[in-house]
């Protein structure tokens, strides 16, 4: 799991300082490939990147940093499924969810 760099303060506590206003992503996806090329392409764009293969990996990166955005495989057999998405949304912060299923 690749977690957000502390912000200029040096604290990695959720709380953005004004130098370090990058967006932040999760990417939630259960292949290691689709994760590193999101990762690596967003993070040339400029956002703050942290990624995830399982629900059990965010539960507590949620709550430590708020996120921008949530990008999110829907993968029933990974535990990634609609009541899944729906924690997502309706958990603390204003971060907006995408949601990616693939057949």
């Amino acid at each position: 799991m690749h977690t957000p760099a502390s912000g200029a303060n040096g604290h990695n506590d959720g709380e953005r300082s004004s130098t370090s206003a990058r967006p932040r992503v999760l990417i939630i996806d259960t292949d290691s490939g689709v994760r590193w090329s999101l990762e690596k392409g967003l993070g040339r764009s400029g956002y703050q990147v942290s990624t995830a293969s399982s629900l059990d990996q965010v539960i507590p990166m949620m709550s430590e940093v708020e996120m921008d955005v949530v990008i999110m495989e829907l993968l029933p057999e990974a535990g990634l499924t609609l009541d899944a998405l729906t924690s997502l949304v309706k958990s603390p912060g204003k971060h907006r969810v995408i949601c990616v299923s693939v057949d």
